[in-house]
């Protein structure tokens, strides 16, 4: 995981007396309770992806498994002024591979990541490239905990539909551990600090199958966004399975 905050456009903020006053159209300000967006591209074969917020490029050129340096604070729109038009472009070609409207709400912190792929077959539409928004709680946790945040980026190879996924410490009886997770859904667990093992396995009761798997240090009164990414049996060594932990800020 490797972030180039240098690569990013920054916000325009314009200064009216002491107000601060949003430079785009259709907007308000930035103020105290704004909200923020953490930019993170997990979708394996991509080259190069931009995130465009009304069109306005607040990521560019992010690589595989890249993200922003930091959650950026934006301006809040309402749905009434027109919301978010949220667009994930391939950097060079700039074909566009997704676009959804949005609204982020103020007082709120959001991850925006890209799962799927840009190689999927005619009938595997599921697993194509697209962004997902997780709603994070960035206070620190209480006690010796950690706040973990799993997201469901893995697909498995052409021809094999992607299952449902259980996040959990490794062994027969996990201490902690997620409900089903579905494609491009998240989930969250509260945990306890310090290195432990960790598993995404398929749901199937009776399945063994492990497609990913990692040993973490997690630090208390921490929050992580940890990516269960990778095409299952892929040729490319840097594209397989793999479990992501990133540490976000807190507030």
């Amino acid at each position: 995981m490797f972030h180039r905050p240098w690569r990013r456009v920054a916000l325009c903020v314009c200064v009216l007396a002491i107000l601060m006053v949003g430079c785009g159209g259709g907007g308000g300000g930035i103020t105290a309770a704004s909200p923020t967006v953490f930019l993170v591209n997990a979708s394996p074969d991509s080259a190069a992806l931009d995130f465009l917020l009304n069109e306005d490029v607040r990521g560019l050129d992010f690589q595989y498994l890249e993200t922003g340096s930091d959650f950026e604070t934006i301006p809040f729109i309402s749905d009434a002024d027109g919301a978010y038009d949220l667009i994930i472009r391939d950097n060079v070609t700039s074909e566009e591979y997704d676009a959804e409207n949005r609204v982020f709400d103020n007082s709120t912190h959001s991850a925006i990541i890209t799962v799927g792929i840009q190689g999927f077959v005619a009938g595997e539409e599921i697993k194509r490239l697209r962004s997902i928004v997780v709603g994070i709680d960035r206070a620190a946790p209480n006690g010796n905990k950690a706040r973990l945040y799993i997201v469901h980026a893995f697909v498995r190879e052409t021809g094999s539909s992607t299952p449902l996924i259980l996040f959990q410490n490794a062994g027969e009886n996990p201490q902690f551990a997620t409900g089903g997770i579905d494609f491009a859904s998240s989930a969250s667990l509260t945990v306890d600090s310090g290195t432990m093992d960790w598993v995404a396995k398929r749901q199937d009761a009776d399945s063994p199958v492990i497609y990913a798997q990692a040993t973490e240090t997690l630090d208390a009164g921490a929050v992580y966004l940890v990516l269960v990414s990778g095409i299952e049996n892929d040729a490319d060594p840097l594209r397989l399975p793999k479990l992501t932990f990133i540490k976000l800020t807190t507030v």
